[in-house]
């Protein structure tokens, strides 16, 4: 049977949420709310963003969520 991979972007708002909901979700998901960024650092963010920006002209959204995420450790 063929397979089939698909992304999904989905926009929410977390006022929606109780904060005791969210806690549940990531328990039940065995994410810690303490665990440290394991994604690019903040130096290889601002460079692919520089390359999406000015050399490839795609959308760089996307990269500078992650880089706020990496150096003020929020989500956005």
């Amino acid at each position: 049977m063929p397979y089939i991979n698909v992304e999904a972007e989905a926009w929410v708002d977390l006022d929606d949420f109780e904060t005791e909901d969210l806690i549940d979700e990531l328990k039940r998901r065995k994410a810690s709310t303490r665990t440290k960024w394991a994604g690019p650092s903040g130096n290889e963010l601002v460079q692919e963003l520089y390359m999406a920006r000015h050399v490839r002209k795609q959308d760089y959204e996307y990269l500078l969520d992650q880089l706020i995420h990496t150096v003020l450790g929020k989500i956005v």
